[in-house]
């Protein structure tokens, strides 16, 4: 729970960001969604056995999002709960795996993730399901390099985190 609030806040101060600033900055206006990294990146990672701060942040996420992003309130809420029922499920299958095969999977369901979160997002709308390829493979592109980035950090803290302050003798 005492890690729950600051990533609660820092999916808020992010989600501001990408709504305020960052549009200005990035190339055609296209921003990677950073809150959805983020939101991703803390499911992937969660302790199976505390599913409930997995939750948690999901609905945070799908708060901020549908608050400044969706055109419909509850469709990113009801999007990422789906989202963090399929790597739940995936989970299960994966089994505590490491190195490349983890970087995979990661990829895969970051990959599937965010196109089914867009194609709900566009649903919602009224427009075409998945209309403009170009731009979807841009919005993807620029969400996986930033979840590539987010993946190799998150593993650099958990290492930190692990790391003992014992003296090893032998």
């Amino acid at each position: 729970m005492t890690k729950l609030i600051p990533i609660i806040l820092l999916l808020f101060v992010v989600t501001l960001l990408q709504m305020s600033f960052l549009p200005g900055l990035m190339p055609f206006g296209i921003v990677p969604n950073l809150a959805f990294v983020i939101y991703f990146c803390v499911i992937f990672f969660e302790d199976p056995s505390r599913y409930q701060d997995g939750l948690m942040v999901t609905i945070a996420a799908g708060f901020f999002l549908d608050v400044f992003f969706s055109p419909m309130f509850g469709v990113a809420i009801g999007s990422l709960l789906a989202i963090y029922a399929l790597v739940k499920v995936s989970y299960h299958f994966l089994n505590d795996q490491q190195g490349p095969l983890l970087f995979f999977s990661f990829v895969i369901l970051f990959v599937i993730g965010i196109v089914a979160y867009s194609a709900a997002i566009e649903y919602a709308t009224g427009s075409p399901i998945i209309g403009n390829s170009a731009a979807l493979l841009v919005t993807v592109a620029y969400n996986l390099l930033a979840a590539c980035l987010g993946f190799y950090g998150y593993q650099i803290s958990i290492r930190r985190s692990q790391r003992t302050k014992q003296l090893k003798l032998l």
